[in-house]
Formats: structure tokens, C-alpha cells, sequence
């Protein structure tokens, strides 16, 4: 049997290597009852009006663009809970060979009530298909060659699909299907997808019928799916919403001759919505609250709790008030349940300057207090002489002292890198695994599951790292007379190291590596006088280690 302990560490690494929503959505499907899909063909004069009128302006799309309207199909949804029945009407553009669907989705939670997919058949009966915002949680197949572009509009997936079929060595196979052969690709599409699914532990075959497997390759795929769909209805309400951004979107797809070079350059256009004030409080108090109760849980005395919460506060606060100071905008403080807090904050031309006085500002308010309070008690002892007082100094002097370690991603570890390794990517990669490889051997030494726990974390994280690191030793090496952003794009698309790394992380890799490409590098005179002034702070306990021992 699991301990509370044990169980609770679970829950929080699947959490932290995850999310809330991730762990919520998983067990929601995980509960769902699946069945069989019954397909059958329909007559359009079966169709209802409702439905008809729903797909009428896709289908005006596309017999503008030359398709003819050839058959429909009826068909259930996998999951018990979605009554409705769904449709999907099949067109083909025989000039072209390219075979589009109109597929309704009338359940809660879809982005939109119809999507459309436009594919092409080749005589090897390999099959490439251009999707628009709707492939983020669909598994890789070997028979197909999907590509997801997120325009937000299905005319121009319909322009890029002509291109994403030109695949090398492909013949093309001219012929519509029939309506039994919609019937049979749609059974197969099905089949294999659930097959994908099986192979990768996402689902399994039961004596009860088909259900979802509760494993660490299902929750990452629920946390895909979610962050597509997050990302997915960002692009769609784009180019309703957005006039500007939409005008933007619009002139960047001429700017690329790849379709999913234009996917990213789109990505890069989309900025986060900033939280509302009312948002940031309710993170912070219930991050607050779980913090507390995962460090009882642990058995950490919940006397203790009130002081630890103070000395991270002042911490973060240091570093929030500094964002704040340099304007950084959507700024904001939350805890980490095990970890710690973090203050959070955005700005694209940070210079080295300042993110060394951000790093700088968490842990100098703390261990000022706390020197403060120890030349108070040598001063003035009566004043002073208080054990919650003393206890407190201890505290934040030794967890702000411990944050200004060299080490990655503390903070110390951050105002290394920003002074002495932003402009040799490499380094800071080996940085990194550095900074792995000590807290490894601290969480063996210690036999402290929270380090454990937070050397997995930076585990998992290192193939993204090193790719990120390798984009941008590519971006500065490149003899091309282009734009950073045009460079960073294209080695992202065209170089094989990064063919196989879903669209995604790609999107993740760009704006990190021209995040630090595009950053202004440290002067000499910074290098010299933040080392010096961040190595000064790492002495007291060394002085006070040889004060003492020279008294003995």
C-alpha cells in the first residue's frame, strides 16, 4: 500500500511535469464509456435542415474552389456521452485529385461546429492530409502524412495543401471514392488511429470493451490535446476578433514559400492574453493554500508554515517589484507546491542589465533583513533577543543564500548565465547539465525526495535544451542574409534534427532561442562588476566559517 506521503508526491509529480487541467481532463476521460463507431451511408434529402445550414458556407468554399459534392456518411461518436449524431459530406476536385471533407462536430467544446480536411491519394495508397488547427490530437500514423498549418481559415489550407501533397517519389492517383469507399476510409482512418492509440499505452482493449489507459504517455497526450486546442482557438478567434493581427496574419503567408514555416511565423504574432487582476489574486491565494497543505501533508510543522511563506513572499517580491520598475508586463506571484513561489513577468528587449537585477532582487532584500537582524542582536541583544526573531533571520538568510547558488534555474544560477554565458549557447547548455548532475548528487547525498523530485523535472527537460541550444548556435552561425526570425524559421523546418518534434515544441524552441538571440549581451564592464558584486555576496558564510574556527 501507498502512504499519504507517497501518493501525495505522485499526484505532485503529475502536476508539475504537467498541469491541473491535464490531471482533471485525464481522469474526466479516463471515467468516459467508449463503444464501437457505426457507420452508415446517408442521402442528402436525409439530412436535416439544421445541419444543412451549418455546412453551407464550407460547401460554398468549396465548389467555389472546383469540388463536386459526390456522397455523405452518418456515424456516432466514440464516446457514450455525445448523443448527437455526426455527419460527413465528401467532395472531390477531379482536375486537382484532391479529395475534402466537411466533418460536423456538434458536441460541447469544439472550436468550431464543422472542420474541413483536404486529402490526397497516391497509387502507393499513402495519403497526405492538410488539416486547419484540428490535428493536435490525432497520433501519428504511418500510412498518412498529416499537416496542420493554423491559419484559421480553411481557403488557405486548401492553398497549402496543394503544396503539402508534392511529397517526393508520390504518384497520384486520380479516382473519387464511392460511397461504400467513404464508408471503408473512414473505418480505416478509425482503426488506425485506435490502433496508434493502443501501440503508444493510450487505450486498451478490456473484456468490457475499448477504454482509456491511466499512463504517463495518456497523460502527456491529454496535455497535448489540450494545449493544441488552447492554441488552436487562440488562431480561430484571430482572425474574428483581431482585425489588425488578422492583416498581420494575412501578409505573413506571402512572406514563406513553406506552410509550416507560415504556421510558425503565425505563432510568433500570438501574444498571450494577460490576466486580469481579479485572476492573479485567485491564483495566489489558492496556489498559497496547496502550498501549505503539501508541506503539512509532508510534515512540515504548520507553525514553521507562517515564516516560510513570509521569507518567499519578501522574495519574490523583490523580483516583482523589480519587473515592475524595468516594465515588464503581466507580472504576478504565485507558489509551488514543494518548490517554492515565483514572481512572473514578460518583456521581449530585456537587456543583461536588467535581468541581472531581476535575478539579483529575490534573494538581496531577504539577506539584508536577515544581516540587519543579526547586527541588531550584537547590537542592542535585549531588543533583539527573540527566538522566533533569530529563527527567522536563519531561515531567510539560509533559502536566500541557497537561491544565489550557481546553479540552473536558481537564481544565482540565472545571473551566471545571463553575465557569463549568453553569448555561447553551448555553454549554456552544459550549464545546465551541470546544474543536473549537482542536484542529482545533492538529492542522493541529502536522500531528499524534493530534490529528487526536481532533478526529474530538469531531466525531462533536457532534449529540449539541447535542441533550443543547437537552434541557436545554427541562427548566429548562418551565412544567410535574412532576418533572425527567417533564419530561425527555416532551420526549424528544412534541418533534420528537427523534422520529427511536433509543431508545438517547435513553436516553443523558436520564441525561446530568439528570445536570447535578440537579447542585448552583457558589457565587459557588467561582467566584471556583477561577477565581482555576485561573488562578494556568496562570501559571508565563508567569513563567518574561518571567524569562527579562528575563535576555536
Amino acid at each position: 500500500m501507498f502512504s499519504t506521503e507517497n501518493i501525495l508526491l505522485i499526484i505532485v509529480i503529475a502536476i508539475v511535469i504537467f498541469n491541473f487541467k491535464t490531471i482533471f481532463g485525464a481522469l474526466f476521460l479516463y471515467f468516459i464509456k467508449l463503444r464501437d463507431i457505426d457507420i452508415s451511408i446517408i442521402q442528402r434529402e436525409e439530412v436535416s435542415s439544421e445541419v444543412k445550414e451549418i455546412i453551407k458556407p464550407y460547401e460554398e468554399l468549396l465548389l467555389n474552389k472546383g469540388f463536386i459534392y459526390k456522397s455523405a456518411i452518418e456515424y456516432n461518436n466514440i464516446a457514450q456521452m455525445f448523443q448527437e449524431q455526426q455527419h460527413t459530406f465528401y467532395y472531390y476536385h477531379e482536375e486537382k485529385g484532391i479529395h475534402a471533407s466537411i466533418a460536423t462536430m456538434p458536441f460541447a467544446g469544439a472550436l468550431k461546429p464543422v472542420y474541413v480536411e483536404y486529402s490526397t491519394f497516391y497509387e502507393s495508397y499513402h495519403i497526405a492530409t492538410t488539416y486547419d488547427c484540428f490535428k493536435y490530437n490525432l497520433p501519428k500514423i504511418e500510412s498518412v502524412t498529416a499537416f496542420d498549418h493554423y491559419h484559421g481559415s480553411f481557403e488557405k489550407a486548401f492553398e497549402s495543401h496543394l503544396e503539402d501533397r508534392l511529397l517526393e517519389g508520390e504518384t497520384i492517383r486520380y479516382e473519387a471514392l464511392t460511397p461504400e469507399g467513404l464508408v471503408n476510409y473512414m473505418e480505416f482512418q478509425t482503426r488506425e488511429t485506435l490502433d496508434a492509440l493502443k501501440e503508444h499505452n493510450i487505450m486498451k482493449q478490456t473484456n468490457a470493451g475499448l477504454k482509456y489507459s491511466f499512463s504517463f504517455a495518456f497523460l502527456k497526450y491529454v496535455h497535448t490535446t489540450l494545449k493544441g486546442h488552447k492554441f488552436a482557438s487562440k488562431v480561430l478567434a484571430s482572425q474574428n476578433i483581431n482585425p489588425t493581427e488578422h492583416k498581420n496574419l494575412k501578409a505573413t503567408a506571402f512572406k514563406f514559400k513553406s506552410s509550416e514555416e507560415v504556421a510558425l511565423a503565425q505563432g510568433l504574432n500570438h501574444k498571450p492574453k494577460e490576466q486580469d487582476k481579479n485572476s492573479k489574486i485567485r491564483t495566489f491565494i489558492i496556489s498559497g493554500i496547496a502550498f501549505v497543505l503539501f508541506f503539512g501533508l509532508i510534515g512540515i510543522p504548520f507553525s514553521v508554515l507562517p515564516m516560510l511563506l513570509l521569507v518567499l513572499l519578501i522574495h519574490e517580491l523583490g523580483h516583482f517589484y523589480a519587473m515592475k520598475f524595468f516594465g515588464y508586463t503581466d507580472t504576478s506571484i504565485f507558489f509551488i507546491p514543494l518548490f517554492g513561489a515565483a514572481a512572473k513577468g514578460e518583456k521581449e528587449n530585456a537587456t543583461a542589465f536588467q535581468e541581472f537585477i531581476v535575478s539579483l532582487a529575490g534573494p538581496l532584500p531577504g539577506m539584508l533583513i536577515s544581516v540587519a537582524i543579526g547586527i541588531g542582536i550584537v547590537m542592542n541583544p535585549s531588543t533583539f533577543d527573540n527566538a522566533l526573531l533569530k529563527e527567522y533571520a536563519i531561515m531567510s538568510f539560509a533559502l536566500n543564500y541557497l537561491n544565489l547558488l550557481p546553479i540552473f534555474p536558481l537564481d544565482g544560477g540565472k545571473i551566471v548565465q545571463t553575465l557569463l554565458f549568453s553569448r555561447y549557447p553551448k555553454a549554456q547548455f552544459y550549464f545546465f547539465l551541470l546544474s543536473l548532475l549537482v542536484i542529482i548528487l545533492s538529492a542522493l547525498l541529502l536522500e531528499s525526495i524534493i530534490l529528487g523530485l526536481f532533478a526529474l523535472i530538469l531531466f525531462l527537460a533536457i532534449n529540449h535544451n539541447h535542441h533550443t541550444s543547437t537552434l541557436i548556435g545554427k541562427i548566429l552561425n548562418s551565412q544567410e542574409d535574412k532576418e533572425l526570425t527567417d533564419k530561425a524559421i527555416e532551420i526549424l523546418v528544412h534541418d533534420e534534427r528537427y523534422k520529427e518534434i511536433p509543431f508545438e515544441k517547435k513553436g516553443a524552441m523558436l520564441k525561446q532561442a530568439l528570445k536570447v538571440v535578440k537579447a542585448e549581451k552583457p558589457s565587459f564592464l557588467l561582467m566584471l562588476f556583477g561577477m565581482g558584486f555576485y561573488l562578494l555576496l556568496l562570501l559571508p558564510p565563508f567569513w563567518v566559517y574561518f571567524f569562527v574556527l579562528g575563535q576555536v
